[in-house]
């Protein structure tokens, strides 16, 4: 790699650092090529290092900096602190709130778990007793009821099968 596609490369991987900072990279391995002597057609990698592992350093120290600077300062502590308050202050009222919106959404499932369970028994309930309906217009009558009493509790209840997959899926990507 000649010297302008290695500085260009640098420069590209150090993108995620302030501009500042790259432009201080850069400009320290331009002057360290200037004092090896090597020219623009020279292959410039095999004195320096693969260009990756480079980056990779410049993008280590520049963390390293930053933490540092935000230690020193003792703004990280002081923001932590006023969270932590904050979060205390507030909990009188957001346990409470978190409670009831817990017990609301417990209701809920407890609500279509019945009713899936209800339908589902009512459509059971009416093809067992078809047999004691008199009449052939009345037992295919019950029997319609029936199935579409069974179906609706069916579908309510793989509707809700999806809906508790989904929010066990929501639940664990947020923890991650």
């Amino acid at each position: 790699m000649n010297r302008s596609e290695y500085l260009r490369e640098l420069e590209r991987r150090l993108r995620a650092i302030p501009k500042e900072d790259r432009e201080d990279a850069i400009r320290y391995y331009t002057e360290l090529l200037d004092d090896m002597h090597f020219g623009e057609n020279d292959d410039v990698s095999s004195e320096l290092g693969d260009v990756r592992s480079v980056a990779r350093n410049i993008l280590d120290e520049c963390g390293e900096k930053y933490v540092e600077k935000v230690a020193e300062s003792g703004r990280g502590s002081a923001k932590a602190i006023w969270i932590a308050a904050l979060g205390l202050l507030s909990a009188p009222v957001t346990i409470p709130l978190a409670i009831v919106l817990l017990v609301c959404v417990f209701t809920i499932y407890i609500v279509l778990a019945a009713l899936c369970l209800s339908m589902v028994l009512a459509g059971l309930g009416t093809l067992a007793g078809i047999i004691f309906i008199p009449g052939f217009s009345a037992k295919i009558l019950a029997l319609g009821c029936g199935l579409v009493f069974l179906g609706f509790g069916i579908l309510i209840g793989l509707g809700f099968a999806a809906l508790l997959k989904l929010i066990v899926r929501l639940l664990g990507n947020r923890r991650k």
